[in-house]
């Protein structure tokens, strides 16, 4: 079971119960219901959704032995079959809604698991009921509706889609068998014409002529069988690696699930994916789908910001798998690729993703702004851009300074440094009167 955000164990319990019961995964959210999409790929998946916001509600709700009188956030949706309890003229008061595998709880359970105090319970028979007001309204409402969506996801017509997509995938063979043909043609009307190419054409429809005697080797029959087997082990990665499969026009579009990427013993995670592979001729690429960040308009270290993919050393197997029609063995490769990366040839290092990235050339500036002289005269780091900068400050500054700092540098103090730097010339100048060369205009004069 899959739970966006967190919830009340007994709700959680409730649900895990339900999900075994019905056989079917079950994935749960809890937003408001106005911002659902319209429309939603269908999935083998319980899709349920708990209605909540900041405005409380208060609303009535009839059982066999009690009114409950709840205050909670309520919302009433249209054009779904609706789940709910008959009052006492029979009319049918709407809890819950369900279209397709897509289940719309109008009310937020969870905050009666978690706050049973917002029930005011009214027993109707004079005996005082049992159970818990969610645990309830759990039996009466979404236990159905969850039925519900289980009979449509497996009454959905999965044959319908399979055969589809085995009349598409084989339609674009038959449109690569009419080039083919037509190939032939051109390159008879050339032998003709051109006698020079007569050897090349002649090579060159031979192997055309062998690949439209495979095909017409290959008996429908076959194709469309091979085509069935494909289909159904795509099928079988949703929920896995893959969270939506759409095939529309001679296009396959598989949306990943989340993407992560460990390298060097970091875990980054990319977002999903939208795989375009088209069933025919055309260009393989790979989209951002939701939750990937764009550094500098890519979306991953090997897909450039056309969403084509830098396949690498895969690019000749991927080729071939394309090549046979094996799309689902192509997917598979394709997960692989996304989770993968190659420090040697990205568009953009995979280290870009981490929110607390630095490069070496700011990491060296920031060094170079907040350094002393003294800091910058004792750095070993050798490949510091600033090294020789640091040294020209150095030396830049007088000598007389150096002698005076009590600094960690290796030159603070060191009197004959400063001594040889000059040659002594300074040293009339200087009023340091504790160096060892410290002298004055009378020690110059002839004392004869």
């Amino acid at each position: 079971m899959v739970i966006h955000g967190s919830i009340h164990p007994g709700l959680a319990s409730a649900l895990a119960f339900e999900e075994q019961r019905l056989g079917l995964p079950l994935e749960l959210h809890r937003r408001h219901l106005l911002d659902l999409p319209a429309i939603a790929p269908f999935r083998p998946v319980l899709d349920l959704t708990l209605h909540t916001a900041s405005t409380m509600e208060q609303f009535p709700v009839l059982l066999d032995d009690e009114l409950l009188e709840i205050t909670a956030p309520a919302y009433v949706i249209d054009d779904e079959q609706v789940f709910g309890y008959r009052g006492r003229r029979g009319e049918l008061a709407p809890l819950a809604g369900v279209t397709g595998n897509r289940v719309r709880l109008y009310f937020d359970l969870e905050a009666l698991f978690r706050h049973p105090e917002q029930v005011r319970r009214y027993p109707t028979n004079g005996d005082r009921p049992g159970g818990q007001p969610g645990n309830r309204l759990l039996d009466l409402v979404l236990t159905p509706a969850l039925t519900r969506a289980s009979r449509n996801i497996r009454a959905y017509a999965w044959k319908e889609e399979r055969d589809s997509y085995a009349r598409q995938k084989q339609r674009a063979r038959e449109q690569q068998v009419d080039e083919w043909r037509r190939a032939v043609r051109e390159n008879d009307t050339a032998i003709e014409e051109k006698t020079w190419l007569i050897r090349s054409l002649a090579e060159k429809n031979q192997q055309l002529r062998g690949q439209v005697r495979s095909f017409e080797l290959l008996t429908r029959r076959r194709m469309i069988r091979q085509a069935h087997e494909d289909h159904a082990q795509i099928v079988r990665m949703l929920g896995r690696g893959l969270r939506t499969l759409q095939i529309e026009n001679g296009l396959l579009r598989a949306v990943t699930a989340p993407v992560e990427i460990t390298w060097d013993g970091v875990s980054y995670s990319m977002g999903t994916y939208c795989i375009h592979l088209p069933l025919g001729n055309g260009r393989l690429t790979i989209h951002p789908e939701s939750g990937c960040e764009d550094v500098d308009g890519f979306s991953h270290p090997h897909i450039n910001s056309d969403g084509i993919p830098c396949l690498g050393n895969i690019g000749g197997t991927l080729a071939q798998l394309l090549g046979e029609g094996e799309n689902a063995q192509a997917i598979t490769l394709l997960l692989e690729f996304l989770r993968s990366y190659n420090p040697d040839n990205p568009y953009i290092r995979l280290e870009r993703w981490d929110p607390d990235w630095e490069d070496e050339d700011s990491r060296w500036e920031n060094c170079y702004d907040n350094a002393s002289l003294s800091d910058c005269a004792t750095c070993d780091d050798e490949d510091c851009p600033h090294r020789e900068d640091a040294q020209s400050r150095r030396s830049s500054r007088s000598s007389e300074e150096c002698v005076s700092c009590d600094s960690d540098c290796t030159y603070a103090g060191d009197e004959e440094a400063c001594f040889e730097s000059h040659d002594g010339e300074n040293c009339l100048d200087c009023d340091n009167t504790n160096c060892n060369h410290f002298r004055e205009e009378d020690d110059d004069e002839d004392p004869s």
